[in-house]
């Protein structure tokens, strides 16, 4: 194993601080013809990583032709407002991630997010008032009290579980179900993809197995992504997001 290992690991940086010969043929060959190209981190917290992945970033833009990255973070937000603050505090908030954020303004890339659950001040302020919004200007009947209980999702998140809420779930389950269900919502892709996607927000955020919270989350982060590269077959896509969820696992 170990000698499997070996004779498969290269060193990314040359001398001259550029990607080596070996990654630049590797990369080269693997994403010929692809969409997106997956950048992991074992551990969210390391600065060493974030600077690397910085580096391989810069790399792919300036020699690879990539012009978005689509963030583990706030699906919805991002949509709408393609901004650093959108993204998890801890790559917005991180010292080692601060070149890599002026990078992306300079350089022009644009942000997207791929996660189900709404973390953002973006979220909590306008996700109930754009879809109330569409809603009207698609003349689609609804009851206004259900937007009591998007907002109880959104704010209460992983407080969900508590059996205060439970009676108010039910509430919002029968009412989401029958808004998917709407053909008008179902024309319109996006809000049925945001409509799912705070579907699973809401499964994420009460489930009290872990297990089964993580998995409503990646399938739904899988199924958003899916979304952004079919919403723009032309565009090529860096995602960046923990191992375990853009691994084969």
């Amino acid at each position: 194993m170990v000698a499997q290992i070996s004779e498969n690991t290269y060193p990314i940086w040359a001398e001259t601080n550029k990607i080596s010969s070996n990654i630049n043929e590797i990369v080269d060959r693997n994403i010929s013809g692809k969409q997106l190209v997956l950048l992991g981190e074992a551990f969210h917290n390391s600065g060493s990583d974030l600077k690397a992945k910085t580096k391989f970033v810069k790399y792919l833009v300036k020699k690879k032709g990539f012009r978005n990255i689509i963030f583990e973070s706030d699906f919805f937000a991002l949509y709408f407002d393609h901004e650093p603050k959108n993204i998890q505090g801890v790559w917005s908030a991180a010292d080692q991630c601060q070149e890599l954020f002026d990078f992306i303004r300079n350089e022009d890339v644009t942000l997207w997010g791929v996660d189900s659950n709404l973390y953002s001040k973006y979220s909590k302020e306008n996700f109930t008032s754009k879809f109330s919004t569409f809603l009207k200007t698609n003349q689609i009947e609804f009851d206004s009290e259900i937007f009591k209980n998007f907002k109880l999702v959104i704010d209460q998140n992983f407080n969900l579980s508590k059996k205060e809420y439970a009676t108010s779930l039910k509430t919002f389950d029968l009412d989401l179900n029958k808004l998917l269900e709407n053909e008008n919502i179902k024309k319109n892709l996006f809000w049925s993809q945001a409509l799912y996607s705070l579907k699973a927000a809401s499964l994420t955020y009460r489930e009290k197995s872990i297990p089964k919270s993580i998995a409503h989350r990646d399938l739904q982060m899988a199924s958003n992504l899916n979304f952004l590269a079919n919403q723009y077959p032309k565009e090529k896509f860096i995602v960046w997001a923990a191992n375990a969820h853009i691994g084969k696992v």
